[in-house]
C-alpha cells in the first residue's frame, strides 16, 4: 500500500498553507518532487505548526514506532523574546500549545475518517447524523479546523465592530482558545455558517459591491455555499430578523471582500484536501495510529538518532565555530548508518524506519556523491539551504554563538518531505560519519576552517568570512 503523488502534494499544500500570514498558492507546490510517499505525507502532517516568523516550531522527524503508534518530534526556540513571539504564544505556554494543536488536528483527522467510514457502512444510504458532506454544511470542515476559537472571535467582532477582525478568522487557531473536545468542533458549525452568510448577504446589498458575479468568480462553489452564489439572493436561507439583529454590530465601512475572499479561497482548497485525505481508504491505516508528540526545547536532541534533522544541522554548523572540531570524537558520535527507506515499501513494512529528511539529503548529495563538491554557497536550494533550515540556523546563531549568514535565503519552504530526486538506495547507505568527514575535508583543504589564533573572523557557509562586530546573525 502506498500513497499516490496527488495525495502527498495535496497534504503538503495543506500543511504549508497553515502558516496563514503568507497564504501559498497551489502552483507553488506543483514542481516539488517526492521520493518517499509515506515519509513525505507524515512529515507534512507533522509540520503543521511551522511558523518562520517567530521560529516557534518545526518538524524534526516522524517515525513509525509500532503498528499502533507514530511519533512526531518538534523543535522550538525558547530564547525568543516576548516581543518576537507576539500574540501567538507566550513563552510559558508555547510548548503546551504546540503539542495541544498537533493532538487536536490529529484527533480531527481521526474523527472525519470515522464519520466517513460510518457513512460508507450505511447500506440504505440514509442521512446519517455523522454525515460530513451535506451541502448545507459545505464549509463545515473549514470551520471545524478553526471553531475552537469561534466564540471569542465572534465576541471580538461584535465588540469592536470592525471588518478587519473578520479577516483574522484565518489565523484563529494561533490566537484563540480551543474548546474541550473534538465534538465541540461540530457544535457551532451551523451557527458560524449563518454568521458568514449574513456578512456576505449584507455585502451584496451595498452599492460599491462588486456584485454576485465577482463572488461567483472568486469562490466557485466553495466556502460561501451554493445558496449564496445563486442569483436569486432571496433563496438564501436568512431570516430578516437575524439580519437586522446582526446589523447592529456591522461596520458601515466597505468590507474588504476581495482580500478576505483571497484568503478564504486558499484556505478552502487546502482544508478540502484534508477532507479528501481523511476519507481516503488508503490513508486510514496512518490516521488510526496513536500519536506520540515529543517537543524538544533549545534543540537538545540525542546524537544517537541518525536521521535527526537537528543532529545533522548541528554537526554541520559546528564547522563554522572558531574552534576546529575534533574529528575522532565527531566520527565516533556519528558511527551509525542511515537505514534504507524505499518508496516501494508498504506502510506495514515501514513501521520501524527512520525517514531521512531534506537537509540531510542535500548534504549527502553535495559532499558525498559529488567527487569535486562545489563551494557550499552553490547548494541547489538556497543559501545555505532552505527556509526551514534557516529558521533553525537563526535560532542556533543566538543560542550557540554560531554566526551564519541566512539573509539571502530564497524563502522557499522545502521541509523534510521534499527529498532529493537522487537514488535513495545510494544516499541512505551512506553514514553520517562519511558525510561530515568529507565536509570537513573539503572545507579544510580550501582553508575555510579557521584556527582560533588566525583572526576574529567567522566562517560563513557561502565560503566567506565576516567580522563578529556588527554582524547581524538573523
Amino acid at each position: 500500500m502506498s500513497l499516490c503523488h496527488d495525495d502527498v502534494s495535496h497534504i503538503v499544500a495543506l500543511a504549508s498553507s497553515l502558516n496563514l500570514r503568507d497564504i501559498r498558492k497551489p502552483s507553488r507546490f506543483q514542481n516539488l518532487s517526492f521520493s518517499g510517499a509515506v515519509s513525505s505525507l507524515l512529515d507534512a502532517l507533522a509540520s503543521i505548526c511551522v511558523s518562520e516568523e517567530v521560529g516557534e516550531a518545526f518538524a524534526v522527524a516522524v517515525q513509525f514506532l509500532s503498528q499502533n503508534s507514530i511519533r512526531f518530534t518538534f523543535a522550538s526556540d525558547f530564547n525568543q523574546t516576548k516581543e518576537n513571539i507576539g500574540r501567538r504564544f507566550l513563552d510559558s505556554e508555547k510548548e503546551n500549545n504546540i503539542i495541544t494543536h498537533v493532538q487536536h488536528v490529529w484527533s480531527l483527522l481521526q474523527t472525519i475518517s470515522d464519520r466517513c467510514r460510518v457513512q460508507e457502512l450505511d447500506e440504505q444510504g440514509l442521512q446519517n447524523e455523522l454525515h460530513v458532506f451535506c451541502e448545507k454544511e459545505i464549509g463545515q470542515l473549514k470551520t471545524a479546523i478553526y471553531t475552537f476559537g469561534y466564540q471569542k472571535f465572534r465576541h471580538r467582532v461584535m465588540k469592536k465592530a470592525r471588518w478587519d477582525e473578520f479577516c483574522l478568522f484565518t489565523e484563529i487557531y494561533h490566537t484563540m482558545e480551543r474548546q474541550n473536545s473534538v465534538s465541540d468542533f461540530f457544535a457551532d458549525l451551523q451557527q458560524f455558517h449563518s454568521f458568514l452568510t449574513v456578512l456576505v448577504h449584507e455585502h451584496l446589498k451595498r452599492e460599491d459591491s462588486p456584485g454576485e458575479g465577482f463572488l461567483y468568480l472568486v469562490t466557485g462553489a466553495g466556502i460561501l455555499g451554493q445558496r449564496i452564489l445563486s442569483r436569486q439572493s432571496n433563496s438564501c436561507e436568512i431570516s430578516s430578523t437575524r439580519v437586522s439583529e446582526d446589523r447592529r454590530w456591522m461596520n458601515r465601512d466597505p468590507f474588504p471582500l476581495r482580500d478576505y475572499i483571497t484568503k478564504v479561497v486558499a484556505l478552502e482548497l487546502h482544508i478540502n484536501t484534508l477532507l479528501g485525505f481523511s476519507s481516503c481508504l488508503r490513508n486510514r491505516e496512518i490516521i488510526v495510529l496513536r500519536p506520540e508528540i515529543t517537543h524538544l526545547s533549545n534543540f537538545s536532541y540525542p546524537v544517537s538518532e541518525p536521521s535527526s534533522w537537528d543532529n545533522v544541522l548541528s554537526l554541520a554548523l559546528s564547522l563554522g565555530r572558531r574552534r576546529p572540531v575534533d574529528p575522532p570524537k565527531l566520527l565516533q558520535a556519528l558511527n551509525s548508518t542511515l537505514p534504507l527507506s524505499s518508496s516501494s515499501q508498504t506502510i506495514h513494512s515501514a513501521f520501524t524506519t527512520y525517514h531521512t529528511l531534506h537537509c540531510e539529503m542535500v548534504l549527502i548529495n553535495h559532499f558525498v556523491l559529488n567527487p569535486s563538491p562545489p563551494p557550499l554557497r552553490q547548494l541547489g536550494v538556497s543559501k545555505p539551504t532552505c527556509s526551514a533550515c534557516s529558521s533553525y540556523i537563526k535560532a542556533s546563531n543566538k543560542s550557540r554563538n554560531i554566526y551564519f549568514d541566512v539573509t539571502r535565503c530564497n524563502g522557499k519552504w522545502y521541509f523534510p518531505w521534499s527529498l532529493s530526486t537522487s537514488d535513495p538506495k545510494i544516499l541512505l547507505h551512506q553514514t553520517l560519519a562519511d558525510v561530515i568527514e568529507k565536509i570537513m575535508t573539503c572545507l579544510t583543504t580550501r582553508g575555510q576552517v579557521l584556527q582560533p589564533s588566525e583572526s576574529d573572523e567567522i566562517f560563513h557557509p557561502e565560503g566567506s568570512v565576516s567580522r563578529k562586530e556588527g554582524l547581524n546573525p538573523g
